[in-house]
């Protein structure tokens, strides 16, 4: 018996899997390891560490993408074989884009292996080919997702394992826990033709039945698929998800530029270790900095709820709305508290003040003397204290004398 399609493209999928695993861990060791080596101001400390570092995961990436050198051609291939028999609802033209893409990258990299395979070894050649294909390399891990999600695609059809009534009952019941915040929503992806299905089940359903439905949960145009055992039941009977979409498909940047300010824990130590009003101005003036290269962690939080109300818009779900909505609120209020912070930071500075002599750090080892700065002398411990003490879990240092401490030496 030959084998089916699916069965003739699943070393090819396996081969392209394990790629973008090693991939993944060799660019996110190398993207730690270089933020590790950024100064406070985002500028790296050891250049030639850092080129050494770029060299070795691009090694790493070459090395991982070898298995799948014999099986870029039959990927593609069959990944345009499902395009052509995708409905006209699907973005087949922006998908025909990415294959065309990987297509090219497939090229170069064979092309970049059998020059550099001709031309006799040189002392750091290996070095710039894999610098060469390290942009090829990158195409495939970050498009895998569309072109494997293409080449698994079947042409099942879907059918409604229930009589209309049925489903209108169970349809009823969804909306009416939806409604009282008591639907458990298990998945929810799109189909190659852009529906919405997403797999719920019923507060009440002991038996754990797994309920499909299209289209947003929150609207009137919701309708039921099925219903089904369990979630392995649904998964294989409901049309095969399509590959989720990118939030900036212009090619956003994500990975925002290193700040240039130090992170907030930095802050926060100097001015617990601060001694003038201006050096806690200044750090205040950083923490609320909205203007590059100095962005403050103010600003970058801004960001980060803009971006995640982004997201939300981009569900087009009503849920999605309400909370970029939300979001929205929060940013305002960042806005506000990052330009309340600036002007106390100027405000601050203007004080000219310095903390009073008398915080007198504690001794590291020896007791500290007990202050008579603002408070009235206390006496000696009597008898039960005393016993008290005594018997306490842990040992308590006997209370020093009064007399004050030499005056330091300046």
């Amino acid at each position: 018996m030959s084998p089916t399609p699916d069965q003739a493209a699943q070393p090819s999928l396996d081969a392209l899997t394990g790629y973008c695993g090693r991939y993944s861990v060799a660019h996110r060791a190398w993207t730690e390891a270089v933020e590790a080596g950024l100064d406070a101001l985002g500028n790296p400390r050891d250049t030639p560490h850092r080129a050494g570092l770029t060299t070795r995961r691009n090694a790493e990436a070459v090395a991982a993408f070898r298995p799948v050198l014999a099986h870029t051609g039959i990927l593609v291939s069959r990944a345009r074989t499902t395009l052509d028999q995708l409905p006209s609802s699907a973005p087949r033209r922006k998908w025909q884009a990415i294959l065309d893409d990987l297509d090219h990258s497939s090229d170069q990299i064979h092309q970049i292996l059998r020059t550099w395979q001709k031309a006799p070894p040189a002392e750091g050649s290996a070095d710039a080919r894999d610098a060469a294909l390290w942009p090829y390399l990158c195409s495939w891990a970050e498009h895998a997702t569309i072109l494997q999600s293409l080449v698994q695609q079947d042409d099942a059809e879907h059918r409604l394992n229930l009589t209309p009534e049925q489903a209108e009952q169970l349809l009823a019941e969804v909306r009416e826990a939806r409604a009282e915040g008591r639907l458990r929503v298990m998945m929810s992806w799109h189909d190659m033709a852009g529906r919405r299905i997403t797999t719920v089940e019923l507060p009440d359903d002991d038996l754990g039945h797994t309920i499909a439905v299209q289209g947003d949960l929150d609207t009137p145009t919701l309708t039921v698929l099925g219903r089904y055992d369990d979630d392995l039941a649904a998964a294989a009977a409901l049309p095969q998800p399509a590959p989720p979409g990118a939030l900036r498909p212009d090619g956003g940047d994500t990975r925002p530029a290193h700040s240039r300010v130090q992170r907030i824990e930095s802050l926060t130590h100097e001015v617990l270790t601060s001694t003038s009003s201006s050096e806690v101005a200044e750090v205040l003036h950083f923490a609320s900095s909205t203007r590059p290269p100095f962005r403050g962690p103010l600003a970058a939080l801004s960001d980060l709820t803009d971006a995640a109300g982004e997201f939300s818009r981009a569900l087009e779900t009503h849920q999605g709305t309400e909370i970029a909505a939300r979001l929205a609120a929060v940013s305002r209020q960042l806005h506000y508290l990052t330009g309340e912070v600036r002007e106390i930071s100027d405000e601050l500075d203007t004080t000219a003040s310095v903390l009073p002599p008398h915080r007198v750090p504690r001794p590291h080892h020896l007791p500290a003397p007990r202050s008579n700065h603002g408070i009235q002398a206390q006496t000696a411990p009597g008898p039960e204290a005393r016993r008290a003490r005594t018997q306490a879990t842990l040992p308590t240092l006997t209370t020093p004398s009064t007399a004050q401490p030499p005056a330091r030496i300046r």
